[in-house]
């Protein structure tokens, strides 16, 4: 096999065109595809940018968080309250008295239409101690109006856009 030989024209050649390719590069503008991050640009696109192939991104909309108060409505409930009684006794003294008693009997073998008939009779009762008992309303019954707060809603934390 041979090698190839460069002559002195070929050589020349070559350098030149070579030479003329790295002038050309230096010279030209380079166009290439380059990525940026938007957010570093703000509102304005970079001048070595061509704007036909500059698609800002739009901003995240900003955000907020707020907190909703809870839902209450007033409920009146009527409420009966029983009556409060207090039970007192008392001891007393009753004096001794007559007692006048007519005594009405019957028929032994149950016939009504018999009766025997006897003279009243007056029958001593000695003095004595005796336990009365009394109730006193402490508190009458009555009804109240009762006001209160029902949840409806319970408060919450909601998160909303804000427009610029």
């Amino acid at each position: 096999m041979r090698k190839p030989t460069f002559t002195n024209r070929s050589l020349f050649t070559s350098i030149l065109v070579m030479g003329t390719l790295i002038l050309a590069g230096w010279t030209m503008p380079a166009r290439a595809q380059v990525w940026i991050d938007a957010s570093q640009l703000g509102d304005r696109t970079p001048e070595w940018v061509d704007s036909k192939y500059y698609k800002p991104t739009p901003a995240p909309p900003a955000v907020r968080m707020i907190w909703v108060e809870p839902v209450y409505r007033i409920v009146c409930k009527r409420i009966w309250h029983e009556p409060v009684y207090q039970t007192v006794r008392d001891r007393i003294w009753v004096e001794g008295h007559y007692i006048v008693s007519t005594d009405v009997s019957h028929d032994p073998c149950n016939d009504p239409s018999i009766r025997y008939l006897h003279m009243p009779s007056h029958v001593w009762v000695p003095g004595r101690y005796e336990t009365i008992e009394r109730r006193i309303c402490v508190s009458p019954g009555y009804w109240e109006s009762m006001r209160y707060k029902e949840l409806i809603t319970p408060g919450h934390w909601e998160t909303i856009a804000c427009g610029n």
